[in-house]
């Protein structure tokens, strides 16, 4: 009986051990499996930060290089802004130095500025005397003097000196001498014109001209807020589409409000300087309906002293004694003196100015009407007047 209980309990002891090998395998098993899911997991986590690592590197150097590219094409587009000018429309003029210029305006820095462009070529003493024989006989002995005077003076050779001036004298000499025979009668609207042309410029007889105004320009924001209020400022076509209308109109609109805030001395500026304007365009009958008459008046108006180029009431007056000669210039081209006389055979003229002038006791010699450099100007370029 004794041996049989030994038995059943050394048949349950085995049991129980081989159902603990069976529950310690089965438990190996499972631990292999979840360690080699693990070890997938992993890997297939490894590879998906791999790919996305990969794709944000792709992703960063794409923005990068857009990026890159987009800065170059912005320092392009700003270096061709600041090295872009617009043409004011005015021609073209030469400086006794030969160096031919034209005037731009540069939107990066919101000024104007005269930029040097090449020359071609000049006139020799041979191509000057065939214009001057071109000319009326009664102005040769004064323009001849001019030149040799001059030439000599500045140069010490007439060749070397004539061959830095712009070539477009032979161009003008028949309406030159049109214009200079066309004034042997003076007609009573010709003085009127100078008349006014004074009146606008320097007053008389108790009225205020533009020279009286210019004290306004001394204040910068007196100046800022004239610009605003577009004096000085040459009106523009509105063009043919709506947008650019309404536009025109809204400007319009925002300049007259912003011109009855002025005050009296600026709104007699503005009134003085488009009496200027419309003066100097009242030159047109006088000096004739040639090329170079219509450069001249343009150019004229625009060295008039206006708010957007003129800092000070000194730097106004200098304009405008540059306005009065280069239009003593432009008159005694026309065969005038700035009294609107014709010019004598001897080629001198009164002692008078644009200008009032205080009455002399003594009489003096009459200067010259115009200086060398204010009639190469104006018989060779093609914008007559020196440049400053």
């Amino acid at each position: 009986m004794s041996a049989l209980f030994g038995a059943l309990g050394s048949l349950a002891e085995s049991y129980g051990l081989a159902q603990q090998r069976v529950q310690q395998n089965a438990l190996e098993q499972i631990r292999q499996r979840l360690e080699e899911a693990r070890q997938k997991t992993e890997e297939r986590y490894a590879d998906i930060a791999q790919e996305r690592l990969a794709q944000e590197k792709s992703e960063t150097g794409f923005r990068q290089q857009t990026f890159q590219e987009q800065k170059r094409e912005f320092d392009l587009r700003q270096k061709q802004y600041e090295n872009t000018r617009i043409d004011m429309g005015l021609p073209m003029w030469t400086t006794p130095d030969g160096r031919r210029w034209k005037r731009f305006y540069f939107p990066y820095t919101g000024k104007t500025e005269d930029v040097s462009v090449p020359g071609t070529g000049g006139m020799n003493r041979e191509a000057f005397d065939r214009w001057l024989t071109s000319l009326p006989k009664e102005i040769q002995p004064q323009i001849k003097s001019f030149a040799e005077t001059e030439v000599v003076r500045q140069h010490g050779d007439w060749d070397a000196a004539w061959d830095k001036i712009y070539p477009e004298g032979l161009k003008e000499a028949d309406a030159l001498t049109k214009a200079t025979k066309k004034t042997a009668t003076i007609k009573p609207e010709t003085k009127a014109a100078l008349a006014i042309l004074q009146a606008s410029l320097f007053g008389g007889q108790g009225q205020p001209g533009l020279k009286d105004t210019l004290g306004v320009l001394d204040d910068a924001a007196g100046r800022h807020m004239m610009q605003l209020a577009g004096v000085g400022q040459t009106p523009t076509g509105a063009g043919s589409g709506a947008l650019a209308q309404l536009y025109h109109i809204t400007v319009g609109v925002g300049q007259s409000a912003l011109h009855a805030r002025l005050s009296p001395e600026q709104q007699a500026y503005a009134m003085q300087f488009n009496r200027a304007i419309s003066a100097i365009q009242g030159l047109r009958p006088i000096l004739g309906n040639f090329r170079s008459t219509e450069a001249t008046i343009q150019r004229l108006i625009a060295e008039l002293p206006d708010p957007q180029n003129t800092s000070s009431r000194n730097e106004g007056l200098q304009k405008l004694a540059l306005v009065e000669r280069e239009i003593r210039t432009a008159l005694a081209s026309a065969g005038l003196d700035p009294q609107g006389n014709p010019i004598t055979p001897t080629g001198e003229t009164p002692a008078t100015s644009v200008t009032p002038a205080a009455p002399s006791a003594t009489s003096t010699p009459a200067p010259p009407p115009m200086s060398f450099d204010d009639f190469l100007n104006q018989k060779f370029g093609p914008a007559p007047g020196a440049r400053q």
